[in-house]
């Protein structure tokens, strides 16, 4: 697979587990994952081929996975942070995209002994060989703006829920066109997968890059499913009104200087919040003057 469909399969799972579980903590560990791998491997090999002999050594590994695995579960049952565990989850999405199984030396390397595989391409050559699929690929410039637009409403996400809970019915149907637009996608890839059609721009040439696409694709429609849920249990919050920012009282007795003019102004029927402090002191000094005369009403 390419990278931008393993860094789109972090957001999903990310968000998936994160909506399920109700902890945002999972979605940024769960995308650095998703795309970590090739982000160390592949420049290792690069910079250091006579040491790093492969683009998937480290994070390409079962055996680094179930590593981080026991640590996650770890940290997460004494500390309750997700992140090593998010990260793995991520980790071992990636390998399961690359169908590491089909390569079982380098996957469960070292456990069946021997040298690890060499790449067959040099680093030159595997440099534009990345350049290529990657970078002139449409699809994944596509998926590059997907990822883009799911950062920015990420970024916006509490006054868009709000806006959102406002608008239910608008927000509603979007969600509900999507996730059927989603479940189609899933039937097409799947004739596809049936009819032996390849999806070369996305790199789905094999039954199981077929089956992990529409797994892929079925978890985000779920995970459409399950923000429908959550909007319809959700209650409208009010657009909070602009207030004046007001500085705290001073300390010592011009605190309760400041109450009894804040006491005055009540009195003489003005708002305070409304009443500048000029204007606070002027009624305060006036009413001073009546104070004396017992019969008379508060200045107004």
């Amino acid at each position: 697979m390419f990278f931008f469909f393993h860094l789109i399969t972090g957001v999903i799972l990310g968000l998936l587990i994160a909506a399920l579980l109700n902890d945002r903590r999972w979605i940024v560990p769960c995308i650095i994952g998703a795309a970590l791998p090739d982000l160390v491997d592949k420049p290792l090999y690069i910079l250091f081929p006579t040491i790093f002999g492969n683009g998937r050594f480290l994070f390409h590994i079962l055996i680094v996975f179930a590593i981080l695995l026991v640590a996650g579960f770890l940290l997460w049952k004494y500390y309750a942070s997700p992140v090593i565990l998010a990260l793995d989850i991520g980790i071992f999405s990636h390998q399961i995209l690359d169908s590491m199984w089909m390569y079982p030396k380098m996957w469960l390397y070292p456990l069946l002994g021997g040298p690890y595989p060499a790449q067959a391409l040099s680093p030159q050559d595997f440099l534009l060989y990345i350049l290529e699929n990657d970078i002139y690929n449409p699809a994944e410039w596509v998926i590059i703006i997907i990822c883009v637009c799911g950062l920015a409403l990420f970024w916006l996400r509490e006054p868009l829920a709000a806006a959102a809970a406002r608008h239910k019915k608008a927000v509603g149907t979007l969600l509900k066109s999507l996730e059927i637009v989603l479940w189609v996608l899933c039937g097409i890839v799947l004739a596809c997968g049936l009819l032996k059609i390849p999806l070369q721009d996305l790199a789905v040439t094999s039954a199981d890059q077929y089956a992990f696409t529409i797994v892929i694709i079925a978890l985000a429609a779920i995970l459409i499913v399950r923000w429908e849920t959550v909007l319809k249990n959700a209650r409208p919050v009010p657009e909070k009104r602009q207030t004046a920012h007001v500085r705290p009282y001073p300390a010592g007795p011009a605190v309760r200087e400041i109450e009894r003019m804040e006491y005055l102004v009540r009195l003489a029927g003005k708002d305070p919040d409304q009443t500048t402090l000029a204007a606070a002191k002027e009624i305060a000094a006036t009413y001073g003057s009546y104070r004396n005369r017992k019969n008379d009403p508060p200045p107004t």
